[in-house]
């Protein structure tokens, strides 16, 4: 039962005495338990993270000086203004394309023509005058032949959703 001690049951008598309760001891723990602590009645458990890790803090200052508050000037040149033509980031080749015809490599074998007038992170994009191919591969039932045939279609205005692009570059001159 829960009221029993250690001495109650049926152990050796040297187990008995090692787990007896001890006064002021928890769950019968002896005084060398790494968990009791050093004597002073506080386990390790007890003390807060800033007491056992952290140094004290240094004393504050009362007062502010002018170099606490205002910069020092500085003599050096400022940096000259980005080009607009860098290329910093891939996203930049396609911003230098803007209003360019490009060639836009998707999905499922489709391939498009136009000229860029929008894009964003996505590569989300907004073509004009387009034209798009698609490559079917059809089989034969008779001879079991693959079949490749392309469909082409002209779009005035077409948004293309960027999680289907592949490849986007200037159009090639073949």
């Amino acid at each position: 039962s829960i009221g029993e001690t250690a001495t109650n049951r049926k152990f050796p008598s040297a187990f008995a005495d090692r787990y007896r309760r001890q006064p002021g001891s928890c769950k019968g723990r002896t005084p060398t338990d790494p968990y009791k602590g050093d004597g002073t009645g506080q386990s390790p458990r007890d003390v807060t993270h800033t007491q056992k890790r952290h140094p004290p803090n240094p004393p504050l200052r009362n007062s502010l000086t002018m170099s606490d508050v205002v910069p020092a000037p500085t003599t050096a040149v400022p940096a000259p203004a980005p080009e607009t033509n860098a290329v910093e980031e891939p996203l930049d080749l396609v911003r230098l394309s803007l209003d360019e015809r490009i060639y836009v490599k998707l999905r499922g074998d489709r391939e498009l023509r136009g000229k860029l007038h929008a894009y964003d992170g996505h590569l989300n994009m907004v073509l004009g005058d387009v034209e798009e191919t698609i490559t079917v591969v059809d089989i034969n039932e008779e001879t079991y032949e693959e079949v490749i045939r392309t469909v082409k279609r002209n779009s005035e205005m077409l948004f293309v959703r960027g999680d289907g692009v592949i490849l986007v570059s200037p159009p090639s001159r073949a």
